[in-house]
């Protein structure tokens, strides 16, 4: 049976999930960037006394530690963009997730489609767009590493008074419960949910074991799409403060009135 989890966010936990992303970034800089730069330092000294005693060998392996070195400052790349999207501010959500979406493609071998990424040119406050990013990148991260899929659907829509993200996979899925979970896992689902909720919106999982596993996140917005962007990409951070602030509380209100009538489940 598939149905939207709920999960639960206490300060300590967020605190954690922090403090875990910099050591997994962490890392990640010394198992690839980090390495690469060792290895070549041994390499280098390795090659230094060749180049007068036998010089084709020492060109030979200088040769492979130039390719060693495209690929660490290929990695390097990749991780600045992870932290700070560059396309995100000057073209806004559609082109970057599309891109993101096109180079996991390329970067694991896996096939992806990213249905209404092309043609989704509105603009939104940076609250709005850096979060629904971020939801994307921990998502494709848990395919990559969770998964086992060989296939991922991204969706982008703007719907009435909001903005939709869809994530789903053809991998393996797990059972409902989190508990089962490993915790850095956990953790990533629940900041997810965390920052669509901090914008009024929410984020719904479904999945179960054998069928894979499908992410919505909805977040409202009740403006016009492109105001607060101003030319060159740039955003008002007054409109975004106050659209935050706004959309959080009308997200506490419709929480409010949820909590007192009977929910029903839904299903997919």
């Amino acid at each position: 049976m598939n149905e939207p989890q709920n999960f639960t966010l206490d300060p300590s936990l967020f605190m954690q999930l922090q403090e875990e992303e910099r050591q997994r970034l962490a890392h990640a800089l010394m198992q690839g960037p980090g390495q690469v730069l060792a290895n070549a330092l041994t390499e280098i000294e390795y090659a230094l006394p060749l180049l007068e005693k036998n010089p084709q060998v020492a060109i030979a392996g200088l040769k492979a530690l130039r390719v060693e070195l495209r690929d660490g400052l290929a990695q390097l790349k990749h991780y600045v963009a992870e932290l700070q999207p560059p396309l995100l501010q000057e073209m806004g959500l559609g082109p970057s997730i599309y891109q993101y979406v096109h180079n996991f493609a390329e970067r694991t071998g896996m096939s992806a489609d990213c249905i209404g990424c092309a043609t989704f040119h509105e603009r939104y406050p940076v609250t709005i767009e850096l979060a629904l990013f971020r939801i994307l990148q921990e998502a494709l991260t848990n395919v990559e590493h969770h998964s086992q899929a060989t296939h991922v659907r991204v969706e982008l829509a703007q719907l009435p008074a909001q903005v939709l993200l869809t994530i789903q996979d053809d991998g393996r899925g797990f059972a409902v419960r989190t508990q089962g979970l490993p915790k850095k896992r956990q953790l990533g689902l629940i900041a997810m949910r965390d920052r669509a909720e901090l914008l009024g919106g929410q984020m719904q999982l479904f999945s179960e074991e054998g069928r894979g596993v499908r992410l919505i996140a909805t977040i409202p917005y009740h403006g016009n799409s492109n105001e607060g962007v101003k030319q060159g990409g740039q955003t008002d951070e007054r409109t975004n403060l106050n659209h935050t602030n706004s959309e959080r509380t009308k997200g506490q209100e419709v929480q409010r009135k949820s909590n007192s009538t009977p929910r029903r489940s839904n299903r997919v």
